[in-house]
């Protein structure tokens, strides 16, 4: 998207392919509320590009992926995105087939804590939760956790304490780091795949912490 988080997404992704001694072919850019993708699809199909790394979002991520399903762009170039979460997945059906993104949660990851908070949520809500649920969950244990260790709500002591809060939860340890108040935390890697009741994100790789947050007060990684 022709904005400043698109234009930012594609800068850092083309650094780390030149980093990772890869060509990185060039970029197009889509005005927010585009509805047309086909001459941004037909550019990408004739760019010999082997994998095209997108960052949309909203209605605009939406239009391109069922675009880009009719013009069979994924025969062409494999489509890793910034974030592949269910809400996307539902709103587009078989054309999220084969995206792959990253997730900071997934209700597939195999752990007791995130197979008891999938129960009490489909129980709840009558489906598993999405990665907004699962972003969510832990903010509300990291507030109180914060409020424990300072042993006051009031600001000043509370804000020293959740600048080195940290806890274990539905998606593993999320702990606050001091120098940027940035979350280290764990990231997944997931590919959606035909399920038997629709297309279904799986988690193909996990990465530790240390190696999804960026250098301090930096957007760079050190390996």
């Amino acid at each position: 998207m022709d904005y400043a988080w698109g234009r930012n997404s594609v800068a850092v992704f083309a650094g780390e392919m030149k980093r990772a001694v890869k060509e990185f072919v060039g970029a197009v850019f889509s005005p927010t509320g585009t509805k047309d993708f086909s001459p941004y699809i037909t550019k990408i199909r004739n760019s010999g590009a082997d994998v095209m790394y997108f960052a949309l979002a909203g209605d605009d991520l939406n239009a391109f992926l069922v675009q880009a399903k009719q013009y069979r762009l994924s025969e062409k170039v494999q489509m890793p995105t910034e974030v592949v979460d269910m809400i996307t997945v539902r709103a587009v059906g078989k054309a999220a087939i084969g995206l792959i993104g990253l997730s900071r949660y997934s209700a597939e990851i195999d752990t007791p804590a995130t197979k008891a908070f999938v129960a009490l949520w489909q129980k709840e809500y009558g489906r598993a939760p999405d990665s907004n649920d699962g972003e969510q969950w832990p903010a509300c244990q990291i507030l109180p956790a914060g409020i424990e260790a300072a042993g006051s709500t009031d600001i000043e002591p509370l804000r020293a304490a959740l600048a080195n809060v940290a806890i274990d939860g539905v998606k593993g340890q999320v702990a606050m780091r001091a120098c940027d108040h940035q979350v280290v935390q764990p990231g997944y890697i997931l590919r959606v795949e035909k399920g038997g009741t629709g297309p279904e994100p799986k988690i193909i790789a996990t990465f530790p912490g240390e190696r999804t947050a960026p250098a301090c007060l930096k957007m760079t990684y050190d390996d």
